[in-house]
């Protein structure tokens, strides 16, 4: 069985997002993949700052990982 994790990517900032994926991709040797949303504002009634999808998902698989990195959708496949 593949189970990944989604980390949203509003209204957090990078520190804390690549300490996140790192934890996931580290100790918690569960999760085969990991995802973010696509969207350029945040959704929901308090909206909010959100990072780019395409810039953050090739900023979090350029670090050594073992774990698939990608979007819900988007025009290409999860990068390693």
């Amino acid at each position: 069985m593949k189970i990944g994790f989604k980390t949203s990517q509003t209204n957090v900032d990078w520190p804390t997002l690549l300490a996140t994926w790192e934890l996931a991709d580290g100790e918690l040797t569960v999760f085969d993949s990991g995802w973010i949303f696509d969207h350029f504002v945040a959704l929901g009634a308090g909206g909010g700052g959100s990072h780019e999808a395409f810039v953050l998902i090739g900023a979090l698989a350029a670090r050594p990982r073992s774990q698939a990195a990608g979007t819900p959708s988007g025009p290409s496949p999860p990068a390693r």
